[in-house]
């Protein structure tokens, strides 16, 4: 099959003059292919159109700022073997059912991701406190072990699975004393497939991969100057509770982490 290189086309529309009545507005668009950082490189001619349309920290008044934005990904990656899995019904299960046709072959499968963001800031004696919220949706194709998009082309006796996802993450920061000390609160998660609930997985083929995870997390940033921070956070993990073995309740894998962190 052949190989292309990764290329990338990308248009920005945002107004910079002081008076321009669009100048909080950014619009960015482009036209990629490549799978990524997870891939070493191409391997089909697919293209993907990505786009964001965003407001910049807009001035609500002297101390409350608010920015926002909407996302969209429209891509795929080729079919290279005739297996493809979708969610469906079998004995009176949910599973995931096989189309093994020959003419799969050289498709595209999907990779669509929406998403919204937004950001409130406000001002306040000790500094300042931010209200930052991200959720995405959409329909990812992987492989049966993973959800992340395959970085190079499967076997030929491997098939790629069409799952539908959201995920989301909402956080809660606030300096005190001053500037230079912040601590914060956080809740994320991910659904890397939304056509099952906990109770069915592990009833027939759906493995541990389609498996929810909620994460709530705390934690205390110290900026040493505006280059370099130490972060102490915790995460507290939760996953869906299942009829797989192993994952009938929730696991103990909560995650401590300190880090010195350096922007340049």
């Amino acid at each position: 099959m052949k190989t292309e290189r990764d290329i990338g086309v990308m248009l920005t529309m945002e107004p910079r003059r002081k008076n321009d009545k669009l100048k909080y507005i950014k619009i960015d668009i482009g036209i990629f292919n490549g799978q990524g950082l997870n891939g070493p490189g191409e391997f089909d001619g697919f293209k993907d159109i990505i786009g964001r349309i965003g407001l910049k920290p807009f001035p609500i008044s002297k101390k409350i700022t608010f920015s926002a934005g909407a996302s969209y990904l429209h891509g795929g990656i080729i079919q290279n073997t005739k297996y493809q899995y979708q969610m469906g019904f079998a004995g009176g299960n949910k599973t995931f059912l096989v189309d093994s046709s020959t003419s799969n072959i050289g498709k595209k499968n999907p990779r669509v991701y929406q998403g919204f963001d937004a950001q409130l800031k406000w001002k306040n004696k000790w500094g300042a406190a931010e209200l930052r919220g991200e959720y995405w949706w959409g329909t990812q194709t992987a492989g049966a072990s993973t959800n992340e998009t395959p970085g190079i082309l499967l076997a030929a006796g491997e098939g790629y699975y069409i799952r539908r996802f959201n995920g989301a993450f909402f956080y809660l920061l606030q300096n005190i004393i001053n500037t230079h000390h912040q601590v914060g609160i956080k809740i994320d998660w991910f659904d890397p497939n939304t056509k099952v609930t906990a109770g069915e997985i592990g009833k027939s083929s759906i493995n541990a991969t389609n498996i929810k995870y909620t994460t709530y997390g705390m934690g205390y940033n110290y900026y040493i100057n505006e280059n370099l921070k130490v972060m102490l956070w915790y995460h507290v993990v939760n996953n869906e509770k299942t009829q797989l073995v192993g994952y009938t309740s929730d696991l103990h894998d909560n995650i401590l982490t300190c880090r010195l962190q350096y922007r340049f």
